[in-house]
């Protein structure tokens, strides 16, 4: 389960909360956006009259800052702390794989006058999937859809298990995972060919459904543009803490800041780390703050790691990979970069759409 997740609420939310709750003191703002006080920002008030509540980034006593955007936040101006937001823009390109509009979240209005603390009950997103043993509501590892017949998640999810799809079912775009809901069969998971269940490197999955799915998609770059400091967010079912309690309600960390990879190698090579021997690769992403406390855990496997790189418009560039214990000071989380197998997502996708094509073509008979 994603550790200290953010608790979100409604516009009565300081006689609710009172003292109860605070937010941590990095900026949880996306790129082109700033930290301000809500009075600041009256057109975030009227946003959220018309539906779209706002992303609370800190407190100053019983009020609320909010995510607004503002004259000085469109300007690139450098900035001090890196982890504040993204200055600078940067060409973005979608992969062929992703259609316009894809990456988006659903709104779901909250309790009248109540919050809910530990999941994002505003949101459903509707290209998150789960995946469970069977039939049966034991759910094994988080998954993403990328298009309406594949999905993405890591290898080690199936280690030590059957690659028959039968033994396993999908579940997509939940918030409540103990709720019964519409299973999707698999008719194939495919492994990367180099993945090792010894070792991490390589970890990744595509899961190809028997049948198409009327589901959004989450949005794939066609280019990795993180930089250092750039802030990620990461959805889960998983454990609450390293060896603790799961939940069944989705949990939503954000502003969980990159890691450069040279930074995050020479911390892991503190611990000793059977899953990496060769080190953190270019083919990862790291994420975390140094004080710990925003990361994945056990549940979380194969889950998404998601970047705003439009407005309400989310890519997908990490997939739960693993880390030391979880949300342990001074080691990030440890993703596989999804642009590094970006070509092996392409060919496998072409591979099936033409054998697909073949099987459809009539038969003629003379």
């Amino acid at each position: 389960m994603y550790l200290s997740v953010i608790n979100f609420f409604v516009l009565t939310v300081t006689a609710v909360l009172g003292d109860g709750v605070r937010y941590p003191e990095q900026n949880l703002c996306p790129s082109y956006y700033q930290c301000h006080n809500i009075s600041l920002c009256p057109g975030v008030v009227q946003q959220w009259n018309n539906g779209y509540p706002p992303t609370i980034c800190g407190w100053d006593k019983d009020i609320p800052s909010v995510c607004c955007i503002t004259l000085s936040s469109l300007v690139k101006v450098p900035n001090e702390d890196s982890r504040s937001r993204n200055t600078e823009m940067r060409p973005i390109r979608l992969s062929s794989i992703s259609q316009t509009g894809c990456g988006r979240r659903e709104y779901i209005p909250p309790p009248s006058d109540a919050y809910i603390g530990g999941f994002d009950s505003l949101y459903k997103w509707s290209w998150l999937a789960a995946i469970f043993a069977g039939d049966s509501s034991t759910q094994l590892c988080g998954a993403t859809v990328i298009d309406d017949r594949h999905i993405l998640t890591a290898a080690h999810c199936f280690d030590g298990r059957s690659l028959n799809p039968q033994d396993y079912s999908i579940r997509i775009g939940e918030v409540d995972i103990s709720k019964t809901n519409t299973s999707y069969e698999i008719q194939e998971i495919k492994l990367h060919e180099d993945y090792t269940p010894r070792y991490h490197y390589n970890d990744i999955a595509i899961i190809r459904l028997a049948q198409p799915v009327g589901k959004d998609a989450v949005c794939i770059l066609e280019e990795d543009i993180l930089q250092d400091g750039d802030l990620l967010t990461g959805l889960g079912w998983g454990r609450l803490s390293f060896g603790g309690r799961s939940t069944t309600i989705l949990q939503v960390a954000s502003g969980i800041p990159v890691v450069g990879n040279e930074d995050c190698n020479t911390k892991y090579q503190r611990v000793s780390n059977a899953a990496v021997p060769y080190g953190i690769s270019d083919d990862f992403i790291c994420a975390g703050l140094e004080e710990g406390g925003l990361d994945a855990c056990q549940g979380d496997s194969g889950g998404p790691l998601v970047y705003e790189f439009a407005y309400e418009q989310w890519a997908l560039m990490g997939i739960v990979s693993f880390g030391h214990k979880c949300g342990e000071p001074g080691f990030p989380g440890v993703y596989t970069r999804v642009s590094s197998f970006l070509p092996w997502i392409k060919q496998y996708i072409q591979n099936q759409r033409q054998s697909e094509s073949f099987r459809r073509r009539p038969t003629y008979v003379e």
